[in-house]
């Protein structure tokens, strides 16, 4: 992380077995071999065993090195934020392993380029019975069905063909008996946004769409939006850090090899670095 946006320049090369990394489960990892030229090998390495030594040479400004706790699904970003350990620092660089460009690049757009990201579960309760009286039941399955291809026309039908949105449903469950209907069913998902009014209108949107679908069959439903999780924002480089980043970039490896990446619908906790500081998260081919 850059305290200016005074001249840096970072060298990235893979790393041989013999690189000292030092994985406790999947929340971050130790260096064990920092020298006061803050040469580090050590790096969170996505499940796709690429590692890298990253070595800073003539530096000019503060650099401070954040490693990535608790990236997937718990936020950890916002938690380094809350407990202070980027107070100061006016600008942030990631960067992130890519499978998809070739070694020797790297990729990278101004503006959003990662989707926020937030989940939801519901579970809708029925009069479960027989398979062979099905008129006695208030069929939970069939009001979850319903539900399920409503949602998708949250895309397909108040969504804009060119704005970047997703819902997905991911899991229905309901039990293995193959003559009993249930008394209720679960099921739940994701849904996708690259701004945060796109994500309080899906959030509201998906809330009324169950609770209407549920309605007509004569069933009720609980919906949580697992705010403990805390929803991701979108990943948004700032034009000014991101000019910086590319000038670097095509410095160290030519203007060929500095690409232009386009906006992702994955989603990232550096988002929440965004919201504070100026950004510019990248991608390095490792193909």
């Amino acid at each position: 992380m850059l305290g200016s946006l005074k001249p840096l320049a970072a060298i990235v090369t893979k790393a041989g077995k013999s690189a000292d990394i030092s994985n406790r489960n999947n929340t971050d990892f130790i260096c064990s071999n920092a020298s006061p030229k803050l040469q580090v090998s050590a790096a969170h390495r996505c499940r796709n065993n690429a590692e890298f030594t990253v070595q800073t040479v003539q530096l000019k400004g503060t650099v401070k090195l954040v490693f990535q706790p608790a990236e997937e699904g718990y936020a950890g970003a916002s938690y380094m934020l809350e407990e202070g350990a980027l107070d100061g620092f006016k600008a942030i660089i990631g960067l992130h392993v890519w499978p998809f460009m070739p070694v020797g690049t790297i990729g990278s757009k101004p503006g959003p380029i990662m989707a926020g990201s937030s989940r939801f579960t519901a579970v809708v309760q029925g009069k479960g019975g027989h398979t062979a009286t099905p008129h006695k039941t208030r069929d939970p399955m069939l009001a979850a069905s319903m539900e399920v291809l409503a949602l998708q026309q949250l895309i397909s039908r108040e969504t804009g063909p060119l704005e970047p949105r997703v819902v997905s449903v991911t899991f229905v469950d309901g039990g293995q008996a193959g003559n009993v209907i249930p008394a209720s069913v679960s099921f739940g998902g994701t849904f996708r946004f690259m701004t945060l009014e796109v994500y309080s209108y899906l959030k509201q949107r998906i809330k009324e769409i169950i609770e209407t679908q549920v309605g007509v069959h004569q069933c009720s439903a609980t919906i949580d939006f697992m705010e403990e999780m805390r929803p991701y924002p979108p990943t948004i480089n700032d034009p000014t850090i991101y000019g910086h980043g590319k000038r670097v970039g095509e410095i160290l490896l030519g203007e060929n090899n500095v690409q232009h990446s386009p906006a992702l619908m994955a989603a990232e906790d550096f988002g929440f670095y965004s919201q504070k500081m100026q950004l510019h998260f990248f991608f390095i081919g490792i193909d």
